[in-house]
């Protein structure tokens, strides 16, 4: 019979988490990836969202902007996201 892990610890992501939509074991790499709302700089403006990456104990963020990411996967070693777009710049 399976059952969970006796002892749990508080991952503690940076910033202020709004949502998050997905929660992504990237195997490849050896890391968990978090993506929804998230305010990096803790205030409510969304502005300063990013992808969360959890790896070896530590945060860290990847494509810091203002959109919301409501799928992350890795394909062929490239990392494909999916979501929405609050601006864009058209360069």
């Amino acid at each position: 019979m399976a059952h969970g892990q006796e002892y749990w610890a508080t991952a503690s992501p940076p910033g202020n988490v709004f949502s998050l939509e997905q929660l992504y074991n990237d195997t490849l790499n050896d890391r968990l990836m978090c993506v929804g709302a998230v305010s990096i700089d803790g205030d409510s403006d969304l502005s300063d969202n990013a992808v969360l990456i959890y790896q070896d104990g530590t945060w860290d963020t990847l494509l810091i902007g203002s959109f919301t990411i409501q799928s992350a996967i890795m394909y062929e070693g490239k990392l494909i996201l999916g979501g929405t777009t609050f601006s864009a710049n058209d360069n």
